[in-house]
């Protein structure tokens, strides 16, 4: 009997118009920013063994467990960063930043009736890159991962007019392609306040832990009960505040002390490096992550009420499994980035700002669930661009509102020109502080980038450069 042909009802329509899926689009779309800031894809186990290390992170009740036939405690992989960091910390070797992605779920179970769930991570790690150049990488990564968000021809039209920072500040806060606010805070600058307030270490738990539960009356509650109503209503409004730029530097510069003044650079490089910095930007010295390795920067990103991305700082996290140097990442929580985009557009030829097709690095090849990580190294995938200038470059104080590549701010140019070979389809990594032209030529070709754009102030060299073979 000859096979009978399947066919679509009439009503059905032809495929090409089926609705697109937003969160394929969503992935696509990060997965382009990514790949074009040099980041290469990797793939955590999807399980591991409950060990200590997992749970001093999470509790068991937060985990999906399962026993195998060998009798081992496994879980569903409940964390891409804790599965990178252990992976890394023993081949991490310190001489260059390792910049890696993942579009993969994760798995937890809920607290409140035990169900499992799934939610689908798209995030950054940023290995070997210490703060503040690499707290600026980051923030400058999420800034321009959530403009690819917008629906294609949103800002498109509008930077056709005025350009990209002119459509920015023509925009307005609430009228940015993918309104999203960016709230940053800093587990030390939160620390060295309530310790300044004179709360002890019982009152500055509870208020720390009614901060991460978001209980604002408690936390007043805390408050009055450890300095009075007069104090107390002074703390509760600071640790409550939301401080765009460039009013967050103010509170920061009270407080005078070394976390205060690395964030403060952070967030000065941010305001003069990316256009966004300014309208999504909020200082917020109340946040409070709810995973327990954070040891600077934290992030946390809202459209509407909705938190839609997370992440920060989390240096002592390689030591603790082994292995040694700083890390900050940051993850998109797809399904949540979805519903806050509303119903797609379809992919245009340049969604997410990249050429169709054009996906900078290469992804690896397919592994068996929870067989370990996809490479032994950082994935092999030229990177375009590594674009370099000297130590009077590095990421540093400086106005806020500076214009970046204004005489004298060579860092500016670095970012500026980055932002610029990205919008052209080609990925581009930076290099603040190189010590010279011959060792940023070394960098690249370890770093696997086929030419060295070398800016100093003086001259601009477009060089040739062949990736180190791994």
């Amino acid at each position: 009997m000859p096979p009978v042909p399947l066919t679509l009802p009439a009503a059905a329509g032809a495929p090409a118009a089926l609705a697109a899926d937003p969160a394929e689009e969503t992935r696509r779309r990060l997965a382009g920013r990514f790949a074009a800031w040099g980041y290469r894809r990797i793939r955590t186990p999807l399980w591991e063994e409950a060990r200590d290390e997992l749970l001093a992170v999470f509790p068991e009740t937060a985990l999906c467990r399962f026993v195998d036939p060998a009798g081992r405690v496994l879980a569903l992989r409940p964390d891409h960063t804790l599965a990178v960091a252990r992976w890394a910390a023993s081949r991490l070797d310190g001489a260059d930043p390792w910049r890696l992605y993942y579009l993969d779920p994760v798995f937890r179970r809920d607290p409140r009736d035990g169900r499992f769930t799934a939610v689908t991570q798209a995030g950054v790690e940023l290995l070997g890159s210490s703060a503040p150049e690499g707290d600026v990488e980051i923030l400058g990564l999420l800034l321009e991962a959530l403009d690819a968000l917008a629906a294609p021809g949103t800002a498109a039209t509008m930077e056709a007019t005025v350009g990209a920072a002119g459509a920015l500040e023509a925009a307005g806060p609430e009228g940015i392609p993918f309104p999203a606010r960016v709230a940053v805070g800093h587990t030390g600058v939160l620390q060295d306040y309530l310790a300044a307030t004179g709360l002890d270490e019982p009152a500055a738990a509870a208020a720390l832990a009614a901060l991460a539960r978001r209980d604002r009356v408690a936390l007043r509650r805390h408050l009055e009960a450890a300095l009075g109503a007069g104090r107390a209503a002074e703390t509760y409004r600071f640790l409550t505040g939301s401080f765009p730029l460039p009013g967050a530097l103010q509170p920061l510069e009270r407080l005078g002390t070394a976390p205060a003044a690395e964030l403060a650079t952070v967030l000065q490089a941010a305001g003069r490096y990316f256009p966004a910095a300014a309208q999504r930007l909020r200082f917020e010295p109340g946040l409070v992550r709810d995973l327990q390795y954070y040891t600077g920067l934290v992030i946390e990103v809202f459209a509407g009420w909705r938190r839609i991305a997370a992440g920060g700082r989390y240096d002592g996290l390689l030591a603790r499994l082994g292995g040694r140097g700083p890390a900050v990442g940051v993850a998109f929580d797809l399904e949540a980035v979805a519903e806050a985009a509303g119903p797609p557009e379809g992919p245009g030829p340049d969604a997410g700002g990249l050429p169709a097709g054009r996906v900078p690095g290469a992804l690896p090849p397919e592994q068996p669930p929870g067989s370990g990580p996809a490479a032994e190294g950082p994935v092999a995938g030229a990177i375009d661009y590594l674009v370099a200038g000297p130590a009077g470059a590095a990421a540093g104080p400086g106005g806020a509102g500076q214009e970046a590549g204004r005489p004298g701010d060579e860092a500016g140019r670095l970012w500026a020109e980055a932002r610029r070979l990205r919008e052209q389809g080609a990925s581009a990594v930076v290099l603040c502080g190189a010590p010279s032209e011959e060792e940023a030529l070394a960098a690249a070709r370890r770093l696997g980038c086929l030419r060295l754009l070398w800016l100093d102030g003086r001259r601009r060299v477009l060089r040739m450069a062949r990736p180190a073979a791994r």
